[in-house]
């Protein structure tokens, strides 16, 4: 024994105190300690890893808000240390994240939850140009989105479209920009989210709304963890639409009341449709003012300024042009020579139609509008009409009336509303005659048949909003009876429109209403004996609020602090995801709130989040830290903001939590940052540039993975900074979508885990729901795999041909009689017809089978014994029908080795005698019958019966070898037959580890569709190879993206590239590897990518490989990139790809398809190469011998011009010049169609040049293009004009060199 073992021994406090000396520490401590794990082991190494880290970060966050990344990296001498400063031009970072993100290690979005978001039927208040409407978020970000697909964009400045959202420090409600428009795949629970004022939101689970905590600070919750009474917030104070806005636009003129509210005036025609014009019976018309109404000195008033609304509201009286007041009737205006429908003033008159449709209203805004009945009426008013008592009025009285038209009355009221003041009553008088306004308004209140509130009234000052809000809550048919009573009063109406803009006014009030939603059933109109449905929607305020001056009170929420309130929970109710999901980006008045508000029955606040960087970061401002002493300093600007936020801050090491020294607002110009909108990170660390090949090497290679982004470096040493430019046209990479895990990618731990969380309470349910790639028919072949490996399979038996007799051992009759005489024996007390037909029934069907499991004869049974009590009208009870299969079951069971049998016969060799086959049967049939579970058995049980069996047989004369046995295994298993037993439930499964490994096993045994690629960013064949042609200089390039596979469960796609020749350097090619389009700069020996290449065989691809195997010599680059939702590295510093078959064989198969290509280039290279030489010795010779052969002939030199080509099967192409006339003739003798591109440039202007030529004058010379097609063995001619003494310079191209011989 030890000294330290004796001691425990002796002090039994000596563990106590160990375990008080030990403690758990945090994330930042383990990597203060273990820096080399993530690339931080080195001042040159780390200083490359840290520029990865934020370089790798910038692009995360521009492309998730859809800009194209435009990077700046800079490195400066600091005294002993280096200043490492990086700036995007991304969406920029909110303040409260700011600290987590660059202060927290392993914080940010690769490591959790999906992206948030709401279903595309819920409802904005947007503010656009100052106008107030209600759009659905679908409806909103599918006008700025692509039409299809996962996607995200920007919202431009000048759309002026807004959204309310509150300040997260003050709770001042207030209308702010969207910035951006977002749609996601669904991929998440969705919820509908219910209140007690009835407001309602569905929403992904993951989805963030916002609460207070018991310190009334606004906290973030999650949708899917709220619970009945749990409490969130709500804009207790909505917005007004006029806030900030000069609302010159929509209101002509803004006057005083003696009743403090200001007056104002719309132009009517602004707020009609052309369309609903087509369906008024009235007929419209604009006049122009009277001329007289002029003075000479005098300025011009506007019919609408000379008249009050309450003289509109009398049908006696016109306003004329200028504005008189006349007595007017039909009478009178036939004796002035009007008519009906006629042109009053001819050329002053004009058609309202026109005028909306041609977007004119503003221009007749001091005209008069007449309005002109079918049966002749004719009355008038201004086109610009104030909003005053009288207008509200009428407003209220159409509302009222056509909007609760549908609804039948519960009872009457109780309330009497006729003792009220008098300035609080309603005008519910009608004439006989017709109203101006009464033919105007319902053309602004009434939207596709809904009725709704038009746009200004959201734009009126708020006396008129309350006076409009009173009225119609006092008007006898606004409750129709319903929920009236001494506390609330209550607005019905079928139109869910204007349900919701009650809600949103009563809101912008400081008032929150209380929504609900009912349905009656009443006799369809249309089809007899046929019921209707209609919703109806009840709005309720406290009746304080109709009889006093608006207060803000109410009784379903608690108040709050601002312009916000908390609402009561009612419910959480699961509901069928949409195909997609949409979400806005709104920064806030502090750029950093990130909330708006929903209005679908009453408003209420939900956050908007986007993606922020992990650990990567967050590490590098460690390193800086711990080599430095120096904070990291940081400055980001998030989009629209006026303001950028600049920190300083370090990592406690102890708590891996941020310490902030400075956290300060700068205005733009004081800030370091100099985009619109961004981040800037400035680390100080402890570091050198002898890695100034690698850092150079990672930007490079960033571009070129990269081609969207533009990138520029400056560090020590260099005159000017280095400039990677994007590729002209590069789009940003498809949004990538977060799918569910594939169930060949979970293990045992996080199944369990994931059995635990699901709301499922069946395996068929769970699988369906949590995992990718599972549909019904999936989960089924899954559920039998489980059933296989958790209950086993049953073993079908055959009926015997016959059954011995009992008393002598003797055969006895048939099977079938036998087996239905023993049935029938089983069965008594049922009637003797009943009773032979059932038992004749079952054996018949028996019979007919080649074998029956007892589960199977348990239903036929119960088949035949439910048609026999149709039949016969008697009972087959349960005792009756176990009896019938426990008899039959036994005689199926008589001979069990006679099935088996066949099955280990047929699975083994001939060489196995029939008494080693029938020893080996016999003993398997036994285990069988010995069973806990007879003739019922999982795979491995099946396995030990063979084993065992096999065992009891072998001797030296005797082999039952592994082969065989496996075949007998195989076959008996095959034989036996899923069972249908019911399966437990996932909590079952959850608390027993040995039915879930059972489940986790049936998941990788069964074959599934390979994981949706949408969730994977590949590069592409096309911008890969335009990558490599941006920062290489080379002759060839080629590029291969593979369809996807998958290692594990997870997806991936392998993209391979090469570049060679041209200015590429000789030696070794160069080898760039990435991952998920981030460079892989260290560690390239230990990288399975360089591996393959070095497997490869380069000289079938043209290239010399010294020794056949390793890395060829070039002049070449190439470049793999693998791109997966889970790439497997060799460690924690992610530089190397980890050795995994799967993914070797994509690298490689990537390589040799790319390669082909090279290989094509190469040799068709070198068969140019020695055509050239062929060509040149050809060149030489044949003057030469043309030349012998004359002295030897004495004969006249022969003409060699077109026999260069003629042997080398060249394209010929000759000019000939004769006085002027230039002729270009093309001879192809190759045995090809060629389509040649002549240019001939001259100095001097054609005078006649035919229609195949085309000519184009740049600096006073003349290019005359010429594009024959010319099939093999054949020629082409074209001539044209010009003046004598031209020069001319001829240029052909779309012929290879080595092909072309040029005679000009």
């Amino acid at each position: 024994m030890t000294s330290f073992q004796s001691t425990l021994g002796e002090e039994g406090e000596i563990a106590d105190e160990l375990a008080e000396s030990q403690r758990a520490i945090s994330i930042a401590e383990f990597f203060e300690k273990n820096k080399h794990m993530l690339g931080f082991d080195s001042g040159a190494r780390g200083l490359v890893t840290a520029v990865k880290e934020a370089v790798d970060n910038a692009l995360d966050a521009t492309e998730e808000a859809g800009i194209k990344p435009d990077i700046s990296i800079e490195i400066r001498e600091s005294g002993d240390y280096y200043t490492l400063i990086v700036e995007d031009n991304g969406p920029g970072i909110t303040r409260e994240q700011v600290p987590k993100v660059f202060g927290k290690l392993l914080y940010g979005s690769r490591f959790h939850a999906r992206e948030q978001s709401l279903t595309p039927t819920q409802t904005l208040l947007i503010r656009r140009d100052g106008d107030v409407t209600f759009t659905s978020i679908g409806d909103f970000c599918d006008s700025y989105l692509p039409a299809d697909g996962p996607a995200s964009a920007p919202i431009p400045v000048d759309a002026n479209i807004e959204v309310p959202s509150f300040d997260r420090a003050t709770h001042e409600m207030t209308w702010q920009p969207v910035t951006n428009a977002i749609r996601h795949r669904t991929d998440e629970r969705v919820y509908r989210i219910s209140t007690a004022c009835g407001r309602t939101l569905e929403i992904t689970g993951n989805h963030s709304l916002f609460s207070l905590s018991s310190d009334n600070e606004t906290i973030e919750v999650n949708a899917g963890e709220l619970s009945p009474g749990d409490s969130i917030l709500a804009p207790k104070q909505l917005p007004m639409a006029s806030e900030s806005v000069d609302t010159s636009t929509t209101v002509d003129e803004k006057t005083q009341s003696s009743t403090g509210a200001q007056t104002q005036r719309i132009n009517i025609l602004e707020h009609i449709k052309p369309d609903d014009l087509k369906e008024s019976a009235a007929t419209f018309r604009i006049h122009e003012a009277d001329q007289a109404s002029l003075s000479s000195g005098g300025n011009h008033k506007s019919p609408s300024a000379s008249l009050a609304s309450s003289q509109l509201a009398s049908s006696e009286v016109i306003a004329s042009a200028g504005g008189q007041q006349i007595q007017s009737s039909a009478d009178q205006r036939q004796s002035k020579g009007h008519t009906p429908g006629g042109d009053h003033h001819n050329n002053e008159c004009l058609l309202i139609k026109s005028v909306c449709e041609n977007d004119k209203m503003s221009t007749v805004a001091d005209y008069t509008l007449e309005i002109v009945t079918p049966d002749g009426e004719s009355s008038r008013l201004p086109v610009s009409v104030s909003i005053d008592n009288v207008f509200i009025t009428s407003l209220v009285r159409y509302i009222a009336t056509a909007s609760t038209s549908d609804i039948s009355p519960v009872s009457d009221s109780s309330v009497d509303y006729t003792t009220e003041e008098s300035h609080n009553t309603v005008d519910r008088s009608f004439s006989d005659t017709m109203r101006p306004l009464d033919s105007v308004i319902p053309l602004i209140c009434e939207d596709d048949g809904e009725i709704e509130l038009p746009s200004f009234v959201f734009e009126s000052d708020p006396k008129r909003q309350q006076q409009l809000l009173t009225q119609l809550y006092r008007y006898p048919e606004a409750s129709n009876g319903r929920n009236a009573g001494d506390d609330t009063v209550t607005y019905t109406t079928t139109s869910a429109t204007l349900a919701r803009q009650l809600t949103t006014l009563w809101n912008m009030n400081g008032v929150v209403a209380t929504t609900n939603t009912q349905t009656e059933t009443s006799q369809s109109d249309e089809i007899e004996n046929e019921s209707a449905q209609t919703t109806i929607y009840e709005v309720s305020v406290d009746r304080a609020e109709i009889e006093t001056d608006i207060a803000g009170s109410d009784s379903d929420c608690q108040q709050g602090d601002g312009d916000l309130c908390l609402v009561s929970v009612s419910s959480v109710e699961e509901i069928d995801a949409p195909s997609y999901v949409y979400d806005i980006s709104v920064p806030g008045a502090s750029g950093h709130d990130e909330n708006f508000v929903t209005a679908n029955d009453g408003a209420i606040c939900v956050k908007n989040s986007r993606g922020q960087q992990g650990i990567g970061i967050s590490a590098a401002v460690l390193y800086s830290q711990l080599t430095s002493g120096k904070p990291a300093r940081i400055t980001t600007r998030t989009q629209s903001s006026d303001t950028a936020q600049y920190f300083e801050l370090i990592i406690d090491t102890d708590t891996n939590e941020p310490e902030v020294s400075a956290d300060q607002e700068r205005d733009p110009g004081a800030a370091s940052l100099s985009p619109t909108h961004g981040t800037r990170i400035e680390l100080e660390m402890e570091a050198n540039m002898r890695a100034r090949g690698q850092l150079r090497d990672y930007v490079k290679d960033t571009a070129v993975v990269n081609p969207h982004a533009r990138i520029t470096l400056d560090e020590p040493g260099l005159e000017e900074p280095r400039q990677y430019e994007r590729v002209d046209g590069a789009e940003l990479p498809a949004q990538t979508e977060e799918i569910r895990p594939h169930p060949h990618g979970v293990e045992l731990g996080t199944l369990l885990k994931m059995l635990e969380a699901t709301e499922s309470y069946s395996v068929s349910g769970f699988l369906r729901e949590e995992f990718t790639r599972v549909g019904s028919k999936t989960a089924t072949k899954i559920l039998d795999q489980f059933r296989d490996r958790h209950f086993g399979r049953a073993l079908p038996m055959s009926a015997p041909e016959t059954i011995p007799d009992n008393a002598d051992g003797t055969d006895d009759e048939q099977v079938t009689s036998s087996l239905e005489s023993i049935i029938e024996a089983a069965v008594v007390n049922k009637g003797a017809s009943a009773t032979t037909t059932f038992a004749s029934r079952v054996a018949e069907t028996v019979n007919q089978r080649s074998g029956t499991t007892q589960g199977e004869l348990v239903g036929i049974v119960d088949t035949v014994a439910e048609d026999i009590e149709d039949e016969f009208e008697t009972t087959f009870g349960t005792t009756v029908r176990e009896n019938a299969v426990e008899a039959a079951w036994d005689v199926l069971t008589t001979d069990i080795d006679e099935d088996i049998y066949p099955l280990v016969a047929d699975a083994t060799s001939t060489q196995k005698d029939h008494e080693t086959v029938r020893g080996v049967t016999d003993r398997i049939a036994t285990k069988f019958a010995d069973g806990s579970e007879p003739l019922r058995a999982t795979r491995d049980a099946v396995r030990e019966y063979v084993d065992r069996s096999a065992d009891m047989i072998v001797s030296e004369e005797v082999s039952f070898g592994e082969t065989a046995r496996e075949n007998v295994v195989d076959a008996v298993w095959t034989a036996m037959q899923t069972v249908d037993d019911e399966l437990p439930a996932v909590k079952a499964v959850a608390d027993d580890r040995n039915i879930a490994s059972d489940l986790l096993e049936a998941m990788r045994l069964t074959d599934i569709l390979a994981p949706p690629t949408d969730c994977l960013s590949p590069i592409t064949a096309d911008l890969v190879e335009a990558g490599l042609r941006k920062e290489f200089d080379a002759d060839f390039y080629a590029a291969a993206t593979r369809d996807a596979e998958v290692h594990g469960g997870d997806p991936f796609i392998v993209e391979a590239g090469i570049a060679y020749g041209g200015e590429l350097e000789g030696g070794k090619i160069s080898l760039l590897r990435f991952a998920n389009r981030v460079p892989l700069v260290y560690q390239r020996g230990a990288c399975a990518t360089t591996d393959v290449i070095k497997s490869i065989g380069w000289r079938n691809y043209g290239l010399d490989q010294p020794g056949g195997s390793g890395m060829p010599n070039g002049p070449a680059v190439v470049m793999i990139h693998v791109a997966s939702t889970n790439v497997p590295f060799t460690s924690e510093s992610k530089d190397a790809l980890a050795n995994i078959p799967a993914i070797e064989d994509e690298i490689e198969l990537a390589v040799r398809e790319a390669s082909r290509e090279l290989k094509s280039y190469l040799n068709k290279r070198r068969s140019m190469q020695k055509r050239r030489e062929k060509q040149d010795v050809l060149g030489r010779i044949l003057p030469e011998m043309a030349n012998k052969l004359a002295d030897v002939t004495e004969n006249d030199r022969p003409d060699i011009d077109n026999a260069l080509a003629r042997i080398m099967n060249n394209v010929s192409v000759e000019r000939n010049v004769d006085n002027g006339s230039v002729t270009l003739t093309v001879q192809n003798y190759s045995d090809r169609q060629e389509s040649p591109t002549l240019t001939d440039i001259v100095d001097s202007k054609p005078d006649t040049i035919p229609d195949e030529i085309e000519i184009v004058e740049l600096e006073d010379e003349y290019f005359l293009t010429w594009e024959p097609v010319v099939d093999a063995g054949e020629s082409a001619t074209v001539t044209y004009e010009v003046p004598t003494g031209a020069s001319f310079e001829l240029d052909v191209d779309d012929v290879e060199t080595e092909k072309l011989t040029i005679d000009a």
